[in-house]
């Protein structure tokens, strides 16, 4: 018998559900004295007939509330050797094996919702981060191509700058005139590149 609460156990096993036929009786649970720890006869509790047809679970509704005790008798007597067949013997183990094997599977099946548990909680809070960031990622590209963009302006200035300071100190050594007709057109390229290099003219 396993416990439910303060007020009631269900019984796991039984090779007697051939009693179980007649809703009208309650079933009276004793101590079995077989684990010689508790002697035999000891009411426990009682087995409704007619919920345990209706939910086919064999529930035992205890004769005392233990959460309400006050007073206990200690009982001592003396262990003594119960002989058991050994066809008792092999379903007792039998049984033994098979609820610790059930309870090793339920506390495997646990540890599995735990994990799975655990690893959903990672997996969001690892997409979260992913998104985080993705949008980091677009915000910097966004500041570079900004600053790029910001470079390139100012580089194009001091360029600018550079030739409108040459080209009043070397402008006269690059432009064409009717007494210089080997120099260049004032705002092409070749002028640009003649005043950029201060009047010297390129020689192939």
């Amino acid at each position: 018998m396993s416990g439910l609460d303060q007020a009631s156990g269900q019984l796991q096993y039984t090779n007697k559900k051939e009693l179980i036929t007649d809703n009208n009786q309650k079933m009276i649970v004793v101590t079995s004295g077989v684990g010689g720890i508790f002697k035999s006869g000891i009411p426990i509790g009682e087995i409704n007939l007619t919920d345990t047809l209706a939910n086919k679970k064999l529930i035992v509704n205890f004769y005392r509330n233990f959460s309400q005790l006050k007073y206990v008798k200690i009982s001592s007597h003396i262990k003594k050797d119960i002989n058991i067949d050994q066809s008792n013997k092999n379903i007792f183990k039998e049984n033994n094996d098979q609820i610790t094997k059930i309870n090793s599977q339920l506390e495997n099946i646990k540890v599995l919702k735990q994990q799975k548990v655990i690893n959903n909680e990672i997996q969001l809070k690892l997409q979260s981060e992913n998104i985080k960031l993705k949008d980091d990622i677009i915000n910097l590209q966004k500041i570079l191509k900004v600053s790029n963009e910001k470079i390139k302006e100012d580089q194009n200035k001091s360029k600018n700058l550079e030739f409108l300071e040459l080209n009043l100190i070397h402008g006269h050594k690059c432009r064409k005139t009717i007494f210089k007709s080997k120099l260049y057109k004032v705002g092409t390229d070749e002028y640009r590149d003649c005043v950029l290099n201060k009047g010297n003219i390129k020689k192939d």
